[in-house]
């Protein structure tokens, strides 16, 4: 995100605020249609074959990067990555995540930081081939190299997935059932995300021009991203393993807290290459663990109503991905307002969390949640 945003704005389109305000747009819309298409991913996957299902949301991932190579205007990654690639991401984002909970029950939280370490890997690698390419040939040759890579991967993975059990074809009425809407823990639960969700994406945005600014290198920026997703896929990891035995709110909780802490006390004083990439990796470990858990923590509701609970908390949760728009827009000099928005979102959402927690058990402090 960051990486392509970066060299976006210093080579064609500016640093200006209404520039990145609207590169900042074409990352909001992508993730909030990755939640919001949730339900159109569920009722494809109850009249189609998964297989078929997933290599044609293959196919849009990789027409919307191919359609990016063609952008003159901002407006037309909006399309291409916001509207295109994101509504193809949506399908492989739902069913990785309902996925797990059928073959798996005892060991939920170590499986899913699995899968969410995935997304992870790619980052690692892929600042170094972006940062490579954009500097070799250019973006546009950039979105065409990773569409090609988007389509041996999304392919290999569309063969690979499969259900536990057939799906029976159902009526579109009768695929979500909206009174786990009347569950309140759940809607606590969508709060606490979509104020958390609100932050993740903020470091990841600001962190590459952050560097700029303090006259890094590109390469080094590129250290920064790849190590901060590296640890990442190990925090989840781990967190996953943890949170099958002292519970997934818990750790979600404690990880929360810590990734606010870095935000206030490491990237606030950050003005080197170290302390940026101290804080890279610090937050990276601990501020995706909320996403990684959130299926898991969605089984608040009864276990036969779990796909559309998780249906309905990806749509109420679609509205968090526009936080970055908002730093966007008020973003004070030396990026301070990103990283006190960071932080404090993290912390409100970890107090949300404590609230869920007391409402699901009266021992507050014993509970394994």
């Amino acid at each position: 995100i960051g990486i392509m945003q970066d060299h976006l704005e210093q080579s064609q389109y500016g640093t200006g605020s209404e520039a990145v305000l609207q590169l900042s747009i074409v990352v909001s819309v992508a993730d909030s249609l990755l939640n919001l298409l949730s339900i159109v991913a569920q009722i494809l996957l109850s009249k189609f074959d998964l297989r078929t299902v997933m290599f044609m949301a293959g196919m849009l991932c990789t027409l919307g990067l191919e359609l990016a190579s063609l952008n003159t205007e901002i407006w037309h990654l909006i399309i291409s990555i916001g509207i295109i690639f994101g509504s193809g991401s949506s399908v492989f984002f739902y069913a990785s995540n309902v996925l797990i909970p059928q073959w798996l029950h005892k060991k939920q939280g170590i499986a899913l930081g699995i899968v969410s370490c995935g997304g992870c890997i790619g980052g690692c690698a892929l600042p170094f081939i972006m940062t490579s390419l954009n500097h070799s040939f250019g973006s546009k040759w950039c979105f065409r190299v990773l569409g090609f890579i988007c389509f041996v991967t999304f392919s290999v993975a569309a063969l690979l997935l499969k259900d536990k059990k057939k799906r029976q074809p159902q009526k579109i009425k009768d695929i979500v059932d909206f009174s786990v809407l009347k569950n309140k823990n759940l809607l606590i639960w969508c709060l606490a995300d979509n104020i958390i969700e609100a932050a993740f994406y903020v470091p990841y945005f600001f962190v590459p021009s952050h560097a700029t600014s303090l006259g890094l290198s590109d390469t080094k920026t590129s250290i920064i991203i790849s190590l901060s997703f590296a640890v990442s896929g190990l925090g989840r990891i781990a967190a996953g393993h943890i949170g099958d035995r002292i519970g997934y709110i818990n750790v979600t909780i404690i990880s929360c807290v810590i990734a606010s802490l870095s935000s206030f006390l490491m990237w606030t004083l950050a003005n080197d290459f170290v302390t940026l990439l101290a804080f890279a990796c610090v937050y990276g470990l601990t501020a995706g663990v909320f996403q990684s858990l959130g299926a898991s923590i969605t089984n608040v509701v009864e276990k036969d109503k779990f796909e559309s609970a998780y249906t309905i908390f990806l749509i109420l949760t679609a509205i968090s991905f526009y936080g970055l728009n908002v730093v966007a827009v008020i973003e004070a000099p030396n990026f301070l307002t990103a990283k006190i928005f960071t932080g404090l979102a993290y912390f409100v959402g970890a107090l949300n969390l404590l609230y869920l927690k007391s409402r699901l058990s009266d021992q507050f402090f014993l509970s394994r949640l």
